[in-house]
């Protein structure tokens, strides 16, 4: 589900039209201003004086007056006006139109909205059914719903000064391709734990969607752990003043994908395993054939100024 900002509020109002006047007096409901037919949001250009209420195109036997109304609407909206059932003794009121009961609840207008947006990709119940952390998970739920608030979202729509990313200190955008796929920073992370970084293809969604997928199934949950502790290091480094340290960063996640096994990944027996290390992660990806490109050389260079603790590493794979 993809909602950002005014969107989600714009597709609200939108369900609204769902509610609708319903009553027996109507002498309360206006014609055009009300939404009081099923389907219908409010009549345009409505010229009608003499027919200004409701309760103007009932008669006195307090049943529809079919001629009246025949001639004033089209066949289609006459038509739901004559379905509509006029109650003897009841007042106006509002009615959800979306549940027989005519009660609003957040469920029913959750539904109509994921119907009327064609959400339906089983993906997104896979993601809370992921075996790490709540705080993890809703992670996850972010990143694909692409509600991360990144430095070039801050810079677009609300003018933050520095829409560049923090860990690589480029003139790069921070965005979520850039952040968890192409920084400098990142993929120095990816590479010194041996895993190779899942394509990213056209968006967030696509992307962890991807995880979901042979071969890359068994290995979400180590995707969304690197991934989220990415983005708990940036968020160190941008508010904390944390320099930049890929060996430590490393180190925190190894423990926290050992820690993830100790809690979450059992045998095939169905018991608790925690003798699964990022090692054995390592041969079983290569063993999958997701591991990281092979190559016959790589040439390393390193350069470090002691004034000012800066740093760099140059890597050529042959």
């Amino acid at each position: 589900m993809k909602f950002h900002g005014f969107g989600i509020i714009r597709v609200g109002l939108e369900s609204l039209n769902r509610i609708v006047l319903a009553g027996g007096r109507w002498k309360n409901v206006n014609v055009d201003l009300d939404s009081w037919i099923p389907g219908v949001n409010g009549l345009i250009n409505w010229h009608h004086e003499d027919v200004k209420l409701v309760s103007d195109l009932i008669g006195d036997d307090e049943k529809w007056n079919t001629t009246l109304v025949d001639n004033t609407f089209q066949p289609e909206i006459a038509n739901k006006i004559k379905s509509i059932y006029i109650s003897e003794n009841s007042q106006d009121s509002l009615i959800w139109f979306c549940k027989r009961n005519g009660q609003f609840t957040t469920k029913s207008a959750y539904k109509l909205i994921c119907q009327e947006n064609q959400i339906n990709d089983v993906t997104w119940m896979k993601i809370w059914h992921m075996k790490l952390l709540p705080k993890a998970v809703l992670f996850v739920w972010k990143l694909s719903a692409e509600v991360l608030n990144f430095r070039s979202n801050l810079y677009d729509k609300l003018g933050h000064p520095d829409p560049c990313c923090v860990l690589c200190s480029s003139d790069s955008r921070e965005t979520a391709k850039n952040l968890f796929v192409e920084c400098c920073f990142t993929r120095a992370v990816w590479f010194g734990l041996g895993l190779q970084i899942p394509y990213f293809n056209t968006n967030c969604f696509e992307w962890v969607k991807t995880w979901f997928d042979t071969p890359l199934k068994e290995w979400k949950e180590i995707f969304a752990i690197i991934c989220w502790k990415i983005w708990k290091y940036r968020n160190m480094v941008a508010f904390q003043a944390v320099k930049p340290n890929p060996l430590d960063y490393m180190n925190m996640i190894r423990n926290a994908i050992n820690e993830w096994n100790t809690a979450y990944r059992k045998d095939s027996s169905g018991k608790i395993s925690s003798s699964t290390n990022v090692t054995q992660l390592q041969k079983a990806f290569q063993k999958n054939g997701v591991s990281r490109s092979t190559h016959n050389c790589i040439r390393a260079d390193v350069s470090y100024d002691s004034d000012t603790g800066e740093y760099g590493i140059g890597l050529i794979l042959m």
